[in-house]
């Protein structure tokens, strides 16, 4: 049974979920062999994992051959993409020459709205932030509904071991350039690759270079 630094089971906050294989746009993509499904308890979110202490590590752990779902729309897993699915790609976090076990891949279903994901995205940056490794990679799926303030809580949560953050093929918007300008780890290297962003916000981007 997997704790959290403080001894909490996060086990004890999901209950076992049926949703994947119940949906007929997913049963041509079987989960590996082995693999089960299990969903966080309805009166509870994300917060509430962060809230346990669980650092980075011990939640990739947790995840080891599992479909976790957040919400019945948004899910998070690790090691390996399943192809084939038509869920979309939110984020991908990790370290920056990840390998299939240092990764972890937010998932949403069509039509999902983007108010229903927010909590999650935000979750797995915090979650990111208390990696020991020094060079880690925060890539943009679908437009990730990821705030300005929680890309600063990131960097000021972050551990000292880190050297380096590569933001990839991010949409950013103003208050993630705010939270660029601003952010507290002057000692960190924060590499932008594939990102864009909007006229409206090209003066707030220039103010963070």
């Amino acid at each position: 049974m997997a704790a959290a630094a403080n001894g909490a089971s996060i086990e004890a906050l999901f209950r076992p979920s049926t949703r994947w294989r119940d949906l007929d746009r997913n049963r041509h993509v079987r989960l590996p062999e082995g693999w089960t499904e299990i969903e966080l308890l309805p009166h509870l979110t994300p917060l509430d994992i962060l809230a346990t202490g669980v650092t980075w590590d011990e939640f990739l752990i947790f995840l080891q051959n599992k479909i976790v779902r957040m919400t019945p729309d948004v899910y998070v897993f690790n090691n390996m993409h399943l192809g084939g699915i038509s869920d979309k790609l939110l984020l991908r976090l990790g370290g920056n020459a990840s390998t299939s076990t240092t990764s972890l891949r937010v998932y949403v279903t069509p039509d999902t709205a983007a108010a229903l994901t927010t909590a999650t995205c935000d979750f797995a940056v915090r979650l990111l932030a208390t990696c020991e490794q020094h060079d880690l990679c925060i890539e943009g799926g679908i437009n990730p509904p990821l705030s300005g303030a929680d890309l600063s809580l990131f960097f000021q949560e972050s551990r000292s071991c880190l050297c380096r953050v590569t933001l990839d093929y991010m949409a950013l918007s103003e208050d993630h350039c705010r939270a660029l300008a601003t952010m507290s780890r002057l000692d960190v290297e924060v590499t932008l690759h594939g990102c864009r962003v909007t006229d409206d916000v090209a003066g707030a981007f220039v103010e963070c270079l």
